[in-house]
Parts: structure tokens; sequence; C-alpha cells
């Protein structure tokens, strides 16, 4: 589910991590550290943190200087960093040890993140999962109890940890920053730290880029590289472009599975109506301008990769899928088909929930 979110996103995140890394940013205040750290393993850039360490263990001392508990404050900065940190290789134990006895966290984020920093330290304290049922969507693809409303956090802290971390790797969800953004990364070494202690392969850094659920995955040869032009659709059923391939429509990811090519579109969490194919409404507008998108694509891919496509596509063996967020959007009986026919294209519909 987070892949097809962070492919879609992840452009802005490799921008965010060329700024941060750049030589105009020369702060080392946690917050900003923190925010370095996210858009490096958000953007699949890890070796950008390479010759930090000795920077951001300094920093995490400090926090700790004197017997301190790191502020809860600023809990969430500093489990970024921590992860940074063990992204590189190094002991971030006794960190772990601080955040895990602090006394005086008493937000939920700051207790969840608390009670992540003892688990990861010692794997077997995880509780089980809730009874199926107990949960239900709510506001996009955030979960909340039934009776009780609960927050995010509780959600978090009652789940598994890989359900909870392929929830919050969603940076498209308008409460990234505040709700998700805080936990993605201590959830991650949460479920680091579960898979090794049963002793199977885990990489950090790589549960953040991808997810936790990386095995459903073929191979991914394209993910956007630009931001989605605003469509200006007609009753025609054309999109308003320019000759500048910034105003063309993009795939979000281009995947090939055995023999057989799929490109996704991702609507995005903020897309809220039904999948429409009719003279008022095409929510599947894009499709007209698919050679364009196309066009994207071989500029980014290495000519074996574009020739591999062109083959699938000649024979038949490409198609497409839109993908929507089920609590906000949904296919309409009859229309995905007419849409298919009409831009002769293999054309599906999935939740990205289930991707």
């Amino acid at each position: 589910m987070a892949w097809i979110n962070l492919a879609s996103r992840r452009y802005v995140a490799r921008a965010e991590a060329e700024f941060c890394f750049g030589p105009e940013s020369t702060t080392t205040a946690s917050m900003h550290v923190s925010g370095e750290i996210r858009a490096a393993l958000l953007a699949g850039e890890p070796s950008r943190l390479e010759g930090h360490a000795d920077a951001y263990r300094d920093l995490l001392r400090w926090k700790t200087e004197g017997g301190k508990t790191p502020d809860a404050g600023t809990l969430a900065d500093t489990f970024a960093i921590v992860t940074g940190v063990a992204v590189l290789g190094r002991d971030v134990r006794p960190i772990l040890r601080a955040i895990a006895g602090g006394k005086n966290y008493r937000d939920p984020c700051s207790r969840l993140l608390r009670s992540i920093a003892a688990t990861v330290l010692e794997p077997s304290r995880r509780r089980p999962a809730p009874r199926p049922g107990r949960w239900r969507p709510s506001h996009g693809h955030v979960l909340k109890e039934r009776s009780k409303g609960a927050t995010w956090f509780e959600f978090a802290s009652r789940v598994a940890a890989d359900v909870a971390l392929d929830l919050a790797l969603c940076p498209d969800y308008e409460q990234f920053g505040y709700e998700l953004g805080r936990t993605m990364l201590p959830l991650a070494m949460l479920v680091h730290a579960e898979r090794r202690a049963r002793g199977e392969t885990s990489d950090l850094a790589e549960l953040v880029r991808l997810g936790p659920y990386a095995e459903r995955r073929a191979e991914v040869v394209f993910e956007r590289t630009q931001a989605q032009p605003e469509l200006f659709v007609s009753q025609r059923r054309h999109v308003a472009i320019s000759r500048k391939p910034e105003s063309w429509p993009s795939f979000d990811a281009v995947e090939i599975r055995g023999d057989e090519l799929i490109a996704y579109h991702h609507l995005g969490l903020s897309f809220k109506a039904p999948l429409l194919f009719d003279r008022h409404l095409d929510a599947f507008a894009f499709l007209a301008e698919i050679e364009r998108s196309w066009q994207l694509v071989e500029k980014q891919v290495a000519k074996r990769v574009w020739d591999r496509i062109s083959r699938l596509r000649r024979s038949g063996r490409s198609k497409h899928v839109v993908v929507y967020d089920p609590a906000e959007a949904g296919p309409m009986a009859g229309h995905t088909a007419a849409a298919a026919e009409h831009y002769g294209v293999r054309l599906e519909t999935a939740s990205f929930l289930d991707l």
C-alpha cells in the first residue's frame, strides 16, 4: 500500500534532500537535522547521511548530557536522528534507553515513541494486534476505534508494527507532517528490530523506501519525477497541456511483472469523487495524453529498459491501473470499461490499500 504513495511523492523527497544537504543548508537544530534524515530516507538516498554520523551522535549526546531525558516536545525529531544513526550502523542503544526510561512523557505521541524505544530494545515486548473488526477506516486511511475515537498514536501502539508502518508511509496524507511523519521512522525501527529478532533479513533504509511489504513488488522501472499538472477537462474529454514536458501527465510508477507491463496512475488521497466517464466528468482524462506519459518514462530509463517496455507494449502486454482511496472515491459500474474502450487501453482500478 505505502509504495504507490511513496512512488508518487518520491520526487518531492529528493528535492528536499537535495536542498537539505546542499551548501545553503548549515543549521544544526534537531528539527532541521531530523528533516534532512527523513527526506534522505524517503528519497531512497541513505548515502547522503554518510559523513554525518559523528555530528548526529554529538547532537544525541547533548540531548542526554548529565542524565537528561530527551525533551517530549522534540522527541519525534530526536527519534528521527536515532534512526539516521542506526542506518549508518552505529550503536543507538544508549539513547533508546534514555527515551524508554522517560518519566514525563504525557502526550500520546511521546508515549508511543517511548513504547517503541522500549520494544526496539526488547522486541518480545510488542503487544498483539487487536481483534479483527475492531478498527475501521476513517478520514482517508487513518484508522480510528468505533467507540472511543482513538487517535493515530493510540492506534499505532495497538496494531502490528508492519501494519502501522504501512499506513504511516503515506506522504500524500494531509496530516502526514503532524501525525504519520512523526512516527514513520520509529515504526520502521520497530519493524526492523522485530524482523531481526525472528532471524529474518532486514534493511532499515529499504523499509522506509519501499514500506514493509516490498515482496509484493516486481521490477519497478520508473517512479514519478515531476508534479502532476492540473487537468482541465473539457466536454470533449481533452486535457489541456502545452508542449512543455512539465505540463504532461506522468505515471506514478511503471512495473514489469513477469511478461506484463503495468503503469500506475495514483489519484491521490485528496481525490474525492466517483471514477466516472461521461460527458460531464471524465476521471480518466489523463489517458488522452498517454503517449506523452510514455515519453517521460523514455527520458528517465536506460535504453535496455525502454526496449523491454516497447516490446511489451507492442505485444499488447501492458495495462493501466488507476489507484484511489476507497474512503473518498471508487469505481462505478460500466464506467471503467467505457473509458478503456474510448482510450484503447487495458484498464483496471484498485484501492491503494490493496497494492
